[in-house]
């Protein structure tokens, strides 16, 4: 932003703060943390601040503060970043998103107006320790670079019964194909029985 047109002031929900919390609150001129703070305590700190658009970068995520934004301390509020969905806030101004995450016809489904801004709506640079970029595992030689492994990191609680009937559907359409999961959830013997129990009963076997 044009410091001589924006002034920015970052509320961080940060309880543990490292090397890139230093990073960003040196590019900005007001930051203040909001660890222990109440919803209505700080909903006034951004009342008091002056702040005119109040940017959310959470969503329905971990540690969210989205009651803060229920109470509308700013006149424009918006959404970003963190959680790719409606809030459902009544209070929540726009949505930022793109055409393909979020195409026309979408704005049924949310709460906000959406922002679609050209490209995509994430910006990432590329890590300076980047590996070198080399042919993908598969082909449309399989025999030569092996089966196609599908693969989800998200959290255990997306994945439903319907979930699980569609990637069994998907895994016997693509002959020899495997799916890999990982997520925290997986570490609990019990959960993991469960989940294979899931795949199972749509003829998916689990690989050991």
């Amino acid at each position: 932003h044009n410091p001589a047109s924006m002034e920015v002031t970052c509320y961080a929900e940060v309880a543990r703060p490292d090397e890139v919390t230093q990073r960003l609150q040196g590019l900005v001129p007001h930051w203040r943390s909001t660890v222990g703070m109440s919803d209505e305590a700080l909903a006034q700190q951004v009342r008091e601040d002056g702040i005119d658009i109040l940017v959310d970068l959470n969503g329905h995520t971990a540690g969210n503060r989205l009651p803060v934004f229920a109470r509308k301390p700013a006149p424009v509020q918006v959404t970003w970043l963190g959680y790719p969905n409606t809030t459902g806030l009544s209070a929540m101004s726009y949505r930022i998103c793109d055409a393909i995450t979020d195409p026309q016809g979408a704005e049924a489904f949310m709460s906000e107006t959406p922002l679609r801004l050209p490209g995509c709506f994430l910006c990432y640079e590329p890590p300076h320790a980047a590996l070198e970029i080399v042919a993908p595992p598969f082909s449309e030689h399989v025999t030569e670079n092996g089966p196609v492994t599908f693969g989800s990191f998200n959290n255990l609680s997306k994945l439903g019964a319907d979930v699980a009937v569609a990637w069994s559907r998907v895994l016997g359409a693509v002959p020899g194909s495997r799916l890999y999961l990982k997520c925290a959830q997986l570490s609990d013997k019990e959960i993991c029985r469960r989940v294979e129990k899931m795949f199972a009963d749509h003829g998916i076997a689990r690989e050991h």
